[in-house]
């Protein structure tokens, strides 16, 4: 599978602390926030994979994970 045009997004989880990454979408997925500073941001290829590598959870329906070539 190619990757999304529009490139891959990060979903934060709000933490008394700021936030912390809690998952990674294709940009597109209809269940990735809409960007923003609270909830999203876009990322590039080399991010996305450097967070899902990191543990970050992949979204279950868009699988990022497999269009980036993770095995996890």
């Amino acid at each position: 599978m190619a990757p999304p045009l529009d490139g891959w997004a990060v979903e934060w989880r709000r933490t008394p602390e700021g936030g912390v990454p809690y998952h990674v979408h294709a940009a597109a997925c209809i269940f990735a926030p809409k960007p923003g500073p609270k909830r999203a941001k876009l990322i590039d290829d080399h991010n996305a994979r450097e967070l899902l590598v990191n543990g970050v959870e992949p979204c279950n329906q868009c699988s990022p994970d497999v269009s980036l070539g993770i095995d996890l």
